[in-house]
């Protein structure tokens, strides 16, 4: 069974999203639908965030054999994620 996600709107396109936080620490905002995957496929298409905070890259596959489930970033497929993108350092 997996753990309950904290729920939330993107602030840019208004989305229903979940937060996940990663190894490093941060919160990542994802898409609500859940996502199978066989990790490490040579025909990989896929990267996805475990609700346990992993970044994990594969082949999706709709049923069947996956090796992994998750949440794709939404970052990926937000119109305005650009405006939400915390800058580096040497950007002005």
């Amino acid at each position: 069974m997996t753990k309950q996600l904290p729920k939330g709107k993107c602030k840019g396109c208004g989305a229903d999203i979940y937060w996940i936080r990663t190894h490093a620490g941060r919160l990542m905002p994802v898409n609500t639908t859940r996502k199978l995957i066989l990790a490490d496929a040579k025909d990989s298409d896929t990267t996805i965030v475990t609700d346990k905070g992993e970044v994990v890259t594969g082949k999706q596959v709709e049923n069947g054999f996956y090796t992994d489930y998750g949440y794709e970033s939404h970052f990926a497929t937000c119109p305005a994620a650009a405006e939400y993108r915390r800058k580096k350092d040497n950007q002005i």
